[in-house]
């Protein structure tokens, strides 16, 4: 895809309090197969090499942001779902991409 997003540097901990930066690598999940696509990039059903956790993966092309001036958009919705953690009926944030 280009210019996408090759590392995952933030794991976000569902408690605020003691959050921890865990260094990971995208090589650390096993991509599966795409499912669902977006106006920015495509979202992939991954699972995590060492525990075998399924995730949904979202993939955003670098270039496409910033031509589309969008940035802001997925700054804040990087932000809504940090404070968002643990609410019913909401998809969790555990890694953030940048």
């Amino acid at each position: 895809m280009g210019n996408t997003c090759s590392q995952i540097n933030e794991k976000i901990n569902p408690n605020p309090s003691t959050s921890q930066i865990t260094p990971l690598s995208i090589t650390n999940f096993i991509k599966e197969y795409p499912i669902g696509k977006g106006g920015l990039g495509h979202i992939y059903k991954v699972i995590h090499k060492q525990t075998n956790q399924i995730y949904a993966m979202k993939e955003m092309n670098k270039a496409s942001i910033i031509k589309r001036k969008c940035l802001s958009n997925i700054t804040n919705e990087l932000k809504a779902l940090k404070q968002i953690q643990n609410e019913q009926f909401i998809i969790n944030i555990r890694y953030a991409v940048h």
